[in-house]
């Protein structure tokens, strides 16, 4: 009796301990699986502009950014970065092809008209106010309108409030050695005398940067109060097709055929043959090592703003002042790539496109992340000057071309009222924006955004002609009168491509949008 009791007691505390073991296993196992499953958000893929950005400091940022959208929206996000020059065709290859991506930036390198016509973004219309309300009120109804083509939304625009004017950033150093009256030039021509001196006497500088690609142009439709229309251009280059900014009657009009447009090709081609662009144009990656090194006297662009250029200059121009040298009488005109200029969008193969608007809005509302994809990571990539101003700077011995991770691209990343300051004058932008906007001159077709759809095919072609006719003009490396490339071949060519469809429907467009939308 002894014996069989002691079995059956050994049996039953076997079995009860098999028992205990096999819910143990089982619980842990369940606790893995529940663990991994914690583990594997969402990954969302973002293309964007960025100067530099090496591996080790992208994966470290990148890294820092995911442990703020795990807590806040349950996902992470693969930064892509690209340089200015890789993004104006990879992004719409991207949105054309279908290619697994979630967002994507647009910006004057890809405009938001460029990505539209892809079909590769996604209408957001529904989702913004039902997943992201807060980004959604964020923002009053005229610039969500504003970014409307044919009723739909398919940008979040990034919030830069600001003017620009065309005009010149310019060394200051080379304008106070020659004593240039630089805010009192009131057109493209008086500046002259300043190239000059620059040609006489600067071994080794060039007055004006320019490129293969986007600079090296007079051709900035602001300068002639022209509001663009759409993104009827060659790739690199200003819009071609136009509307007076101050015309009530809001007619649209075929740039190249303009008085304005062939005094700007035959101002640029005086001023390539007296020496004041370089007779090769640089790549980007030329340019930006002879800009830093100091080979450029000025940079002519249609954005001069009443922003501080300390950041810039530390990045750009090898830590040399740089003047905002406005043509004098120009008034910054508000348009629609006011808002339109720079934004983000969601693609329309996004597995996640909730996540992707959640992102978006984190870029609009947190401090911390907007200021990691701006700056990167504190007392590495930057450092406190006076945190109490939110003041900041590069660290000790780093400049912007030897930064580990410098996107340089303050307008990118949602709200730039959530933006660090780089230097001790962008502290009072607000105020001189403010004053500035007294003069501004609101554009007739504020808030008009063309559907390029009917036109196309068009559009492509006088893109083509643009860039194998308008490029070398604009850029006087060819005579305007030479009969074989010159102007008027040019001008032939466009009506061939098309051109005069395009203006008919735009203006069919546009007439149409006024009906709706202005109260006379």
């Amino acid at each position: 009796m002894k014996a069989n009791f002691s079995m059956r007691t050994f049996v039953v505390l076997v079995s009860r301990l098999f028992l205990v073991l096999s819910v143990a296993m089982s619980m842990s196992f369940v606790s893995s699986i529940t663990m991994s499953f914690a583990q594997e958000v969402p990954v969302l893929k973002y293309y964007y502009v960025c100067d530099i950005a090496t591996p080790e400091a992208l994966k470290e940022v990148q890294d820092a950014v995911n442990e703020i959208l795990v807590k806040t929206i349950g996902a992470k996000v693969e930064l892509h970065p690209l340089s200015f020059h890789e993004v104006t065709t990879k992004i719409p290859l991207i949105l054309a092809s279908g290619e697994d991506a979630d967002i994507v930036s647009a910006s004057s390198f890809c405009p938001y008209i460029t990505e539209y016509q892809t079909k590769g973004l996604l209408a957001l219309d529904e989702l913004l106010p039902k997943v992201t309300p807060k980004l959604w009120n964020k923002y009053d109804k005229k610039v969500w309108n504003g970014v409307r083509i044919q009723g739909k939304i398919y940008m979040v625009p990034n919030n830069n409030p600001g003017v620009s004017y065309p005009g010149f950033w310019a060394r200051k150093d080379l304008v106070d050695k020659y004593k240039f009256d630089w805010e009192n030039a009131d057109s493209w021509e008086a500046w002259e005398p300043f190239f000059d001196a620059i040609l006489k006497n600067e071994k080794d500088v060039i007055p004006i940067l320019s490129t293969q690609d986007y600079w090296g142009r007079l051709w900035f439709p602001n300068y002639y109060g022209y509001d663009s229309v759409g993104s009827v251009k060659a790739p690199y280059g200003q819009s071609l097709i136009v509307v007076k900014a101050t015309d009530p009657k809001r007619k649209v009009i075929a740039a190249p055929f303009t008085k304005e447009y062939e005094h700007a090709v035959r101002l640029a081609r005086k001023w390539y043959l007296k020496g004041y662009f370089s007779k090769t144009p640089p790549t980007e990656a030329e340019m930006m090592t002879m800009r830093a090194n100091g080979k450029f006297a000025t940079f002519a662009v249609p954005f001069v703003g009443e922003g501080d250029t300390t950041a810039m200059a530390n990045n750009e121009w090898g830590g040399r002042t740089i003047l905002q040298a406005k043509i004098k009488g120009k008034n910054p005109i508000i348009t629609t790539g006011t808002y339109t200029g720079s934004g983000n969008a969601v693609c329309r193969v996004s597995k996640h496109p909730d996540l992707a608007l959640k992102f978006i809005e984190q870029m609009h509302t947190n401090e911390a992340l907007h200021n990691l994809l701006n700056f990167g990571i504190e007392g590495k990539h930057w450092v406190w000057v006076d945190k109490g101003r939110k003041l900041i700077s590069l660290p000790p011995g780093v400049t912007g071309r030897t930064a580990q991770y410098n996107p340089n691209t303050y307008w990118q990343f949602g709200d730039s009222n959530l933006q660090y300051f780089m230097s001790e004058g962008s502290l009072h932008t607000a105020e001189r924006v403010a004053k500035a906007m007294k003069n501004a001159i609101y554009s007739t077709i504020l808030g008009f955004t063309p559907d390029p759809t009917p036109v196309k095919s068009q559009i492509a072609a006088v893109s083509s002609v643009a860039q194998e006719y308008g490029e070398p003009l604009e850029k006087g490396l060819v005579d305007p009168d030479d009969p074989n490339r010159g102007l008027t071949v040019f001008r032939n060519k466009l009506r061939e491509a098309g051109i005069n469809r395009i203006v008919v429907e735009f203006q069919r467009q546009i007439n149409k949008w006024a009906l709706q939308n202005i109260k006379e």
